[in-house]
């Protein structure tokens, strides 16, 4: 997801997109137009309940999440086994690469301490800083 939540709270989310953070405090996720899109297309007439289902129409559960993002990898090229929590870690990998502050992307990770934001960025790693990379990320919208 375009904000970067824990995967507890991705798979649970409500189609209002009202969410608990840790230690169940309320929490604030902005979206850019093109998710605030995508959502209202997905929830279009369904009423209440979970934002993301299975095939069955129940709510999503952690092997499905996996299953899917195991697959897309693969359809885009990626041959390395890609989890849930890495879309986490490249959200603020990627969010601190563009320039974000570090304070900036705890509070949107919802870290309560900036340490463990820090533990989550792989921007260390040569080729997120190649120039193709880093302009491939800013203009991927």
């Amino acid at each position: 997801m375009s904000c970067g939540p824990r995967r507890p709270r991705r798979l649970s989310l409500p189609a209002d997109l009202r969410i608990l953070g840790k230690g169940d405090k309320p929490a604030e996720i902005p979206l850019n137009p093109r998710t605030q899109q995508a959502i209202a297309e997905a929830v279009h007439g369904r009423g209440d309940g979970p934002l993301l289902l299975n095939e069955w129409g129940n709510r999503m559960q952690r092997h499905n999440a996996a299953a899917i993002i195991t697959r897309l990898a693969h359809r885009v090229g990626i041959a390395r086994r890609v989890t849930p929590h890495a879309l986490r870690r490249s959200y603020i990998t990627i969010g601190l690469l563009q320039g974000v502050p570090l304070r900036e992307m705890q509070r949107a990770a919802r870290h309560t301490n900036a340490d463990t934001t820090v533990a989550y960025d792989q921007s260390d790693r040569p080729y997120l800083r190649d120039p193709t990379f880093v302009l491939m990320t800013a203009t991927a919208r």
